[in-house]
């Protein structure tokens, strides 16, 4: 038994004197393991046959009752009163004084503190076989949500490696001995070995503490029926067939059936378990018994077999050689040399390559009986427990093996307990992507909104640069009414000029062929070819100023618009007596613009400056439009000097309807920005130091470079 250590005592050993037991007796001690770790002695005769244990209360021990404290207390005064307390004449009074100081603080203490509850767990098998350590984390689980001050202690049978009427003698003496002191208030046994072995020995351990069972098996709780009123637990149905049964659904075309077990007891109890319940698979698969055999040739046997055959095993604790396993090291071994599916009965085989089955779970087992123990601490009644009838089972598989053996995973029950899958990125991320898409739909609402308030927003626009397209256009047709006089006189002067030259060139005609001079006739034709272009360009010019057409932006010179208005206001500022001075820039101010739009820009600026000027003084009736370029900018300039602008009006100069004239309407400015800004420009009003205004427009410079777009007119 693990913690188990024994040896040969001298006779002169403190911890057990001969003296004490006789001369003939023979002396073992004994360290035990447990959570009250105590020195116990085990006297026997030379042949060690009956081994009595009894506790150690000091040093030494007694078979007879009082031989053990007389001894320790001798010894102790022994130790007190040699050398110093023996030789002093008050050495008993102080012995007796440190006595009963030592047992009022032991009885204070003992008071003071309420008495833990205690637990004793029986397993069947040793400690760190897996299923034992899922139960053991499911038990305390349950008791310590209940109460974390309950102490539990955890024995082991170690079945099947230790067995036999003398090893359970030897248990239940030791068991009695090691919690005499602090006995158990409820017991679990945890399989049909520690069942059996607590029922057996009940009188002998404890016997009136209530007992719960756990992991053990249906049929065994029916060979020991009926069990006492205080014995209680919920039982298992380890479900064989139901796992062959699923085994054969997965592989149709499986015909042999092959189920492997070991040589110990619980191996022959499984083997005959599989035995009667093989029956029912004959008319399907042959079935064949791999019992007892050494763990090579077993291995040797599944490694020749294919896709035609399944596998089943409960594992085994020994092979037909001796050789000890744990179940789950058993069936990872078989199933890693295994040329068919291997499935088994347990949730530990999990992960060591067997497909899978139908299972309890070892952990919720022990969490069942935890919760049971818990309500015995608590004061319930064995009785009143309501208990279910059986631990569930339920489909486990391994996912890998599912994959590696070609099974359709959409043949596996969506009940089914799946371990070692990969969570689809959907099963991971569900909640995640939800909100993801949530988030994706509100903003596609959200951008979809905005391009439809855009698109609102752009007719919108459209309508309204229509409109001032229209607006500006009635501006030109204005403008062209203010200045119809002018016109006139501008297209007057050319055909007054033409007719003056006709006139001559008749009179020379009628004076006779000796009185016509082919040069002078040469020259008036000439003359009346250039007023007729004149009159000609005052037209054209007139027509796409007046005309309506759509927007075209294309690469034009801003010199030449400058001389286009000089053409069309000349003759308006002479008939105001206003000088209008142009100055083009020496080099060309090439920019990316709408012509008949800048064309109006310059008109609707030079009027205005002109119209400021004709109330001035005589030698102040100028005014000077010029065109520079400044940093990559192309600027045009138009001075006047007149009264200039008043500080108040400056902010809503260029505003819709806002005027400084008495009979004007507030949209020559305001059409101005619109026209300027649509070509990419800015537009900007000051007053000149020397008195006057200045309105200035920048457009940004065009750099035509081969094969870019627009054209010169």
């Amino acid at each position: 038994m693990p913690g188990l250590n024994t040896e040969g005592a001298e006779p002169g050993d403190s911890a057990c004197r001969r003296s004490s037991v006789g001369p003939r007796a023979a002396i073992v001690r004994i360290g035990l393991s447990g959570h009250h770790q105590r020195r116990q002695c085990m006297i026997a005769t030379r042949t060690f046959r009956d081994p009595i244990i009894h506790p150690l209360v000091g040093e030494g021990v007694l078979p007879r009752p009082g031989g053990c404290f007389r001894l320790a207390g001798n010894a102790l005064w022994q130790r007190l009163s040699y050398p110093r307390v023996a030789k002093s004449k008050y050495g008993a009074v102080t012995l007796l004084a440190l006595l009963a100081v030592s047992s009022a603080i032991v009885g204070s203490r003992a008071s003071a503190a309420e008495p833990a509850k205690r637990v004793l767990v029986l397993y069947d098998n040793n400690r760190l076989l897996p299923a034992n350590v899922l139960a053991d984390q499911g038990i305390n689980q349950a008791i310590s949500a209940s109460n974390d001050s309950t102490v539990v202690s955890a024995e082991f049978l170690d079945a099947p490696q230790f067995d036999g009427a003398p090893y359970r003698r030897a248990v239940t003496t030791f068991l009695r001995a090691k919690y005499a002191a602090h006995p158990p208030d409820v017991i679990v046994a945890a399989g049909d070995g520690a069942l059996g072995f607590l029922l057996d020995n009940r009188q002998e351990l404890f016997p009136s503490v209530p007992l719960v069972h756990m992991g053990v098996d249906v049929a065994s709780l029916r060979r020991r029926e009926p069990l006492p009123v205080d014995v209680v637990g919920v039982p298992v149905a380890f479900d064989f067939t139901g796992t062959i049964e699923q085994a054969l659904k997965w592989h149709p075309k499986a015909s042999r059936l092959l189920l492997v077990t070991g040589s110990s007891e619980p191996d022959r109890q499984w083997e005959a378990r599989l035995r009667a319940g093989a029956g029912q698979f004959q008319q399907r698969v042959s079935t064949e018994f791999l019992a007892g055999l050494p763990t090579a040739v077993v291995l040797k046997r599944l490694g020749e077999l294919n896709d035609d055959a399944v596998v089943f095993t409960p594992g085994y604790f020994r092979d037909g050689s001796g050789r000890s396993f744990t179940p789950r090291e058993a069936a990872a071994e078989l199933a890693s040399v295994s040329g068919a599916p291997v499935y088994g009965p347990y949730n530990t085989f999990i992960g060591a390559g067997i497909v899978g089955g139908f299972m309890p779970s070892f952990e919720e087992i022990g969490r069942m009986a935890g919760t049971a123990v818990a309500r015995l601490l608590d004061g319930a009644a064995p009785g009143t427990l309501q208990l279910p009838k059986v631990m569930p089972v339920a489909l486990n598989v391994d996912w890998r093996q599912i994959l590696r053996w070609g099974i359709d995973p959409d043949r596996v029950p969506r009940d089914a307990i799946v371990r070692f899958r990969t969570p689809t990125f959907w099963e991971t991320y569900r909640a995640e992507a939800w909100i993801a898409i949530g988030l994706f739909l509100l903003q596609s609402l959200l951008v979809a909104g905005l391009l439809f308030e855009r698109r609102r927003r752009r007719k919108a626009e459209a309508a309204v640069d229509k409109h001032r397209f229209e607006l500006a256009h009635a501006s030109r047709l204005a403008t062209a009414g203010e200045l119809t006089a002018s016109i006139a006189h501008e297209i007057n002067q050319p055909l007054g000029a033409i007719l003056s030259n006709v006139s001559a060139a008749e009179l020379m005609f009628e004076a006779g062929p000796d009185r016509i001079d082919l040069e002078e006739i040469r020259q008036i034709l000439g003359d009346i070819h250039r007023d007729t272009i004149r009159a000609s360009e005052v037209i054209r010019r007139l027509r796409a100023l007046l005309s309506k057409h759509d927007v075209e932006r294309r690469l034009i010179d801003l010199n030449e618009s400058l001389g286009d208005m000089a053409i069309i206001l000349r003759a308006e500022a002479q008939r105001r007596s206003v000088a209008l001075v142009v100055r083009p820039s020496a080099q060309a101010l090439e920019v990316l613009a709408d012509r008949v739009q800048v064309q109006q820009v310059l008109l609707n600026l030079t009027l205005n400056a002109i119209d400021a000027a004709t109330g001035a003084a005589v030698e102040r009736r100028t005014v000077t439009v010029s065109a520079a370029e400044r940093a990559g900018v192309a600027t045009i300039t138009v001075r006047d000097r007149g009264h200039g602008i008043a500080s108040e009006h400056m902010p809503r100069l260029f505003d819709s309807f806002f005027s400084t004239k008495r009979t004007g309407i507030g949209l020559g400015l305001s059409i101005v920005r619109t026209l300027v800004e649509a070509q990419g420009g800015t537009v900007s009003a000051r007053n000149e130091p020397g008195g006057g205004a200045a309105f200035e427009v920048e457009f940004p410079l065009a750099r035509a470079a081969p094969g870019s777009p627009g054209e010169r007119p």
